[in-house]
């Protein structure tokens, strides 16, 4: 399996995880040596990254139904470094009813 492809299948996967609401299937993706550097938000690294990933899902999916959709757009590996652009679209509902609420971000992971 080529790099690409994993990013892809991995990609896949965190999408169907968040669909389901599976914090444990969003956290699998992610290397043990995962870097949070979110756009906005305060960056994280190794196991606090993790950590604050997992508060992050649960709290969202305690509250929402989420749906992600993936777009990506180009992928670059860099030796033991891979990244992948794209356009992510996230799409909540309240759990207890309410109107849906879309995002669309650019990112690089």
């Amino acid at each position: 399996m080529d790099d690409s492809y994993a990013i892809r299948l991995a990609k896949t996967k965190l999408r169907d995880a968040y669909d389901k609401g599976n914090v444990k299937g969003v956290l699998s993706v992610f290397a043990d040596g995962y870097s949070d550097m979110s756009a906005g938000l305060a960056s994280f690294y190794g196991t606090e990254a993790r950590a604050v990933l997992k508060h992050r899902m649960k709290k969202l999916f305690a509250r929402y139904h989420a749906q992600l959709a993936v777009t990506i757009v180009s992928i670059q590996v860099q030796g033991p470094l891979a990244f992948d652009w794209g356009w992510p679209r996230n799409t909540v509902k309240p759990s207890n009813g309410g109107m849906q609420i879309k995002k669309r971000t650019p990112t690089v992971v």
